[in-house]
């Protein structure tokens, strides 16, 4: 039997423990996004009187939208390709029922939504809102950054997160 990292991650027992770890790092760069607003008082920096919102990293109509279209999408190829035969004849009834109506729509599919969301967030998003804040440069910093060393360290976390 040949052992590949990327086939013993998605045999049953260690991708519980995968997707946990990924949980987690999602967890982590939120927290870290949270604390760069808080510590840092991004807020008090706003130039002009603009409506940016730095509150959360994404906004909830955005994470429901994605998981809407990556429901139907999910649920569209099921039912186009009609696996559910193929599902019950592997697997039986109840365990395919409970694998592909339950933990795949339920768990899977939104651990992957949070994940875009939040790396699309990061990489496209927060430059853009810094950029409409017009926040202001902290010429002062010893490491030369501007003060924008930390928005830089979240876009470096969450690119780690990628090859995760």
């Amino acid at each position: 039997m040949v052992k590949h990292p990327f086939l013993e991650i998605h045999s049953g027992r260690s991708s519980r423990w995968y997707f946990c770890f990924v949980s987690g790092l999602l967890k982590k760069i939120e927290n870290d996004y949270r604390n760069l607003i808080q510590q840092h008082d991004i807020k008090s920096q706003i130039r002009d009187d603009n409506t940016v919102n730095f509150d959360q990293i994404i906004s909830t109509r955005f994470r429901w939208s994605l998981y809407a279209i990556a429901l139907i999408l999910y649920i569209g190829t099921f039912v186009i390709r009609g696996q559910f035969s193929a599902v019950i004849n592997t697997v039986g009834l109840m365990i395919g029922f409970i694998k592909t109506g339950i933990i795949i729509p339920f768990v899977y599919i939104p651990i992957g939504v949070e994940f875009a969301a939040i790396y699309t967030s990061i990489h496209i998003d927060l430059p853009r809102r810094v950029r409409r804040a017009d926040l202001e440069m902290d010429f002062t910093d010893p490491m030369n950054f501007g003060g924008m060393y930390y928005f830089g360290e979240l876009i470096r976390h969450s690119y780690y997160m990628l090859l995760f």
